[in-house]
């Protein structure tokens, strides 16, 4: 998908898995141009036995990409949980686009603590 700022100067392309390849030689500094964007997020959390089974839904209701959006798994004292699996990590999202991502940590490493879903990202709004 190419990328064009409001001026009609292309930018670069973004690609499927949040890759942006940029066309200009100034670097990246135009992503500092772009908008602060809100986040939709929601997330389940259930216990399989000795893991924990987190699924989080993200949805870009914003007018601009979206980038680099990070996920973390934290415990209730809002600590870290490692190690946690993710189906994926860093993501974009494009305006309009929702994407569902699932993690699992085991309950040993949550140290018997309910987890829960950190949504942070380039320009992400908290």
């Amino acid at each position: 998908m190419k990328w064009i700022n409001s001026s009609g100067k292309a930018l670069g392309f973004l690609l499927p898995l949040g890759l942006l390849v940029t066309s200009c030689h100034t670097g990246n500094q135009e992503l500092n141009q772009l908008p602060s964007v809100r986040i939709g997020s929601g997330t389940s959390v259930s216990r399989t036995g000795e893991k924990w089974n987190l699924a989080t839904t993200l949805d870009n209701r914003s007018e601009v990409p979206a980038l680099m959006i990070r996920l973390k798994v934290l415990d209730e004292n809002g600590e870290m949980i490692l190690p946690a699996l993710y189906s994926d990590n860093y993501v974009a999202l494009m305006p309009g686009e929702s994407r569902n991502i699932v993690m699992s940590v085991r309950v040993e490493d949550s140290r018997g603590l309910k987890p829960a879903v950190m949504v942070s990202g380039f320009h992400v709004l908290d």
